[in-house]
């Protein structure tokens, strides 16, 4: 695709946004619109690009708690879910405006993911590989505490070799009004690698609530997001947990770790 045709689409995407903000969501045109937007980033920018993670990262729906009113709880949930997307909106607005200042100032040919990216990518499937495959046979007793987990975290990836290429527990990255520690930052391949202790039902919905709050921090500075939960048979449903978190974002990946 030419620079020319490049940007008309991106501005011809964000013309369609005052009407799409007139929609219910879901709805078939704002799923026609982002499946079309997403291939068209796709094909600009490259699957690794921060343009294209950062509208794949956009959550349509709220997440959080809300406060039980005796007949209200239907309602309040669809007035949150209705502001999430509006704020979608927004956030894409945002992404797709700084897209053609990326293309006016570097050229369309300028701003495709380079192959650097493509050796991220390669580099958190190493990582998530190797906590799947190790990290159980490291405890021959139950942790009882989530520093456990990353001690246990830590001393895979040293043993690894991969001493040189983390920091732990030192990274802060600012976002909205707090600042965000990522448990384990991986610099050369912008992967994040987030650990939880899930040892109850409770716990199990506090995760939920903690890990959306770190994706929104955590997408604006890493490509590759790594959230691991360290189960002691309080997660039922692997799938259900999963997919209320990934929802289709192929750069967050949720692995669940069964002591």
């Amino acid at each position: 695709m030419d620079q020319v045709g490049a940007l008309r689409e991106l501005e011809d995407a964000i013309r369609q946004i005052p009407l799409l903000r007139k929609l219910r969501y879901p709805s078939a045109g704002h799923t026609r619109w982002r499946t079309n937007l997403i291939d068209l980033l796709q094909d600009i920018f490259g699957d690794h690009s921060r343009i294209y993670q950062s509208l794949v990262n956009i959550d349509w729906t709220f997440h959080g708690p809300v406060e039980f009113r005796e007949g209200w709880l239907e309602y309040v949930k669809q007035q949150k879910n209705r502001q999430a997307y509006l704020e979608g909106l927004t956030k894409a607005e945002g992404i797709l405006n700084a897209a053609i200042d990326q293309i006016v100032r570097k050229g369309v040919n300028g701003v495709h993911a380079s192959t650097s990216d493509e050796k991220q990518s390669v580099g958190s499937t190493k990582i998530l590989s190797l906590l799947e495959h190790e990290l159980r046979k490291t405890f021959r007793e139950a942790p009882t505490q989530e520093s456990e987990v990353l001690d246990a975290i830590e001393d895979l990836f040293i043993g690894a070799g991969l001493g040189n290429e983390f920091v732990r527990e030192t990274e802060s990255i600012p976002y909205s009004s707090k600042s965000y520690i990522p448990d384990y930052a991986f610099n050369g391949s912008k992967t994040i690698v987030e650990a939880k202790l899930c040892d109850s039902p409770k716990r199990e919905k506090q995760i939920i609530g903690e890990i959306n709050d770190d994706i929104l921090a955590y997408g604006t500075a890493y490509s590759h997001l790594i959230f691991l939960v360290y189960d002691l048979g309080s997660i039922r449903d692997q799938d259900k947990f999963k997919k209320s978190i990934q929802n289709n974002r192929p750069n967050i990946v949720v692995s669940i770790i069964k002591h």
